[in-house]
């Protein structure tokens, strides 16, 4: 112990000598140097008494027993510990925030050196079976709500909504100025998440005197602002709240007229305003009169997709104007007055992000994460689907999958299906086949109803107002099949779903849960099928395991005597496909040969021209965009190729 005790008398007397040195510069300077000097004196103070009490803490622990060692360090407490910085996260005792006045709380903790926040590593769990009566006194919904909540056919609230109904009623101040922590939700698809969120804020919102913007919902697609929309109508009306929508479908200045109301009087015209990320960063940029400061609820549903939008740096943009808004106030006199009202920030995801500067970037105040999950079971919150729903997958040949969609439907005498393709292309190509199909099916059985399609698709390349009209068929049961990319997979709610087929596997598994998550809705019972091609199966399954999700998946096995009485038909609408494709084909050969003649010719004028130093530009090689049944042709001589030789259908 002599040598211990001699070194650290060294060490302190090098830490005064260097205090002593630094006063004395401190002094003979003037100006903005004296204040950095001072700083620097603090940060070394704050840095020497926390090797210090380090110290002192080691020397005991080395004199004692283990035991004795043990509860010195565990009795130690966070503001003993010298202070880290990780991942930009400040933690608690920060010699530069202790200079700079600064006091600590508890946001200012870290949990470990990987960043990840103590609040999410730890969240508020909750079993996916839980459910109150609408009518539960626990929940604190008004007698008025809850008879709008019976008149919807709601009777019963699922287990995210009785989780943040009530914690988001606590303090109902409209005006904003008690308000609780942010908060973070996670909840399997179908589960009720808009719900949750819908009822408080207008059981909040509905005593408010002057229609100001107090509450802003984000969403990701237009699909889902109508959709939300929707709900926020149903909820609102028997109040006086006015619910807004810019999504870029109208034109900018009706959007201005609706969302601000009369320009000269500044006053806002809506009090909830669903948007998505894009428009809402046009009217910041260009509406007069449009503000976010008496915004009370800010909710970012969907949010892992939102974080990972770039689009006009629209997160900082808006979080930097409610850092401005809300910022402190003064009076007349020039003296620090009231603060003002702050925002609450609300984030729902059915995959939520733990990655810590994703997170930072939100710049939360005292959040709280709930997580709704199967079990209490560390980790099993991250990808979960409902009880209700029935996962299966097939392994199979790529040429095969067509044939095995238009198995499925007649077998398992599936409706209301959502059909997820890879690409738009993908989606055009086997809506036509299965058109085709049903063509020839049809024509020799003169009593099938031929009222109802077999399938249709859904995708970008359509208008709005084709989208519109195919949608509603689908809704009215008029389409068996709605083929569709990834553009309806995250939130949109559909009741006459009952099956979800995949036919070519998510890469991720994030994709994988919101699209199954389309069906099993609301405590109703679905089937999800995932099409896997032979060389997918290992990392299909990898995917599920790693995710400890491939417990809940099923087999499907197929015999090929199950499939020889579809041959026939299915091979009739390949022909006819083909048919189709080869004049396309030529068309698209024609222009080719036409554009590359030209080129040619432009090419060589311009040599002739041009100076032998200077380089002619290349022509062009990329073609115009087309969805006109490219590859169809090829798709039409495997399937042929692969039909005289049917496999069985096992892994």
């Amino acid at each position: 112990m002599p040598k211990t005790s001699k070194k650290r008398r060294h060490t302190e007397a090098q830490a005064s000598e260097v205090e002593v040195e630094t006063t004395t510069t401190v002094e003979t300077t003037s100006g903005p140097e004296i204040e950095k000097r001072r700083v620097h004196t603090a940060v070394l103070n704050a840095a020497h008494a926390a090797w210090k009490a380090s110290e002192s803490i080691r020397v005991s622990t080395t004199q004692s027993d283990d035991d004795d060692g043990d509860d010195a360090v565990d009795s130690m407490s966070v503001d003993e510990v010298p202070a880290v910085e990780v991942d930009g996260l400040l933690a608690l005792g920060d010699p530069l925030k202790q200079a700079a006045g600064h006091e600590a709380s508890a946001t200012d903790k870290p949990t470990s050196m990987l960043g990840i926040p103590p609040w999410l590593a730890r969240p508020t769990t909750i079993t996916a079976d839980t459910t109150w009566p609408v009518d539960d006194a626990r929940l604190g919904l008004s007698t008025a709500l809850v008879q709008r909540c019976r008149q919807a056919h709601i009777e019963q609230l699922f287990a995210v909504q009785t989780a943040v109904i009530p914690r988001l009623l606590r303090y109902r101040d409209w005006n904003g100025h008690y308000v609780d922590g942010d908060l973070c939700v996670s909840a399997p698809t179908g589960s009720g998440k808009t719900l949750a969120y819908v009822l408080p804020m207008v059981e909040t919102l509905k005593k408010r005197v002057v229609t100001r913007l107090r509450a802003l919902v984000v969403l990701p697609t237009r699909d889902l602002v109508l959709q939300v929309k929707e709900t926020f109508e149903e909820f609102c009306r028997s109040t006086t709240l006015k619910i807004g929508m810019a999504t870029g479908q109208t034109s900018f200045a009706q959007e201005q007229r609706q969302i601000v109301g009369d320009p000269e009087q500044g006053l806002s015209g809506v009090d909830i305003l669903i948007a998505t990320p894009g428009r809402l960063m046009d009217h910041l940029n260009g509406t007069r009169h449009f503000t976010l400061q008496h915004l009370r609820f800010l909710v970012i549903d969907e949010a892992d997709r939102l974080l990972d939008q770039s689009f006009q740096a629209w997160l900082p943009r808006l979080l930097d104007t409610l850092a401005a808004v809300h910022g402190a106030t003064k009076t007349m006199a020039g003296l620090p007055g009231p603060p003002r009202s702050r925002t609450q920030k609300l984030l729902f995801s059915a995959t939520l992000t733990r990655n810590p500067e994703k997170i930072a970037s939100l710049r939360l105040v005292n959040p709280s994460y709930i997580a709704v999950q199967a079990s209490l079971d560390q980790g099993a919150e991250r990808y979960m689907t409902p009880t209700t729903l029935k996962e299966h997958y097939l392994v199979c040949r790529s040429t095969e999958k067509p044939l095995m969609v238009i198995h499925f439907v007649r077998a398992f005498a599936l409706t209301g299906t959502l059909c997820f393709t890879k690409s738009i292309d993908a989606a055009h190509r086997l809506a036509r086949l299965l058109e085709l199909y049903q063509q020839h099916a049809t024509s020799e059985a003169a009593d099938t109803e031929t009222s109802v399609r077999l399938a249709a698709e859904y995708s970008s390349d359509l208008s709005a107002s084709e989208r519109a009209s195919v949608m509603r068929q689908f809704r009215q049961g008029k389409i068996r099949i709605l083929i569709c990319s990834d553009l309806v997979a995250r939130g949109i709610d559909l009741d006459c779903v009952q099956s979800v087929i995949s036919y070519d596997v998510p890469i991720y598994m994030k994709k994988y849960i919101h699209r199954v998550g389309r069906t099993a809705r609301a405590g109703r019972e679905g089937a999800a099928f995932t099409l896997v091609e032979e060389q997918e199966a290992r990392s299909f399954k990898e995917m599920m395991r790693k995710a400890g999700h491939w417990e809940q998946v099923r087999r499907v096995n197929v015999k090929p005597s199950e499939l020889e009485p579809l041959i026939p038909h299915y091979e009739a609408s390949l022909e006819a496909l083909q048919v189709m494709v080869q004049p396309h084909r030529a068309r698209t050969q024609k222009a080719a040969d036409v554009e590359k003649e030209a080129a040619t010719t432009t090419a060589d004028e311009s040599m002739t021209a041009m100076p032998a130093s200077e380089e002619a530009p290349k022509p062009s090689r990329e073609p115009p965009r087309r969805r006109q049944l490219l590859g169809a042709d090829v798709l039409c001589q495997h399937l042929r190729q692969q039909m005289s030789q049917p496999a069985t259908m096992t892994l």
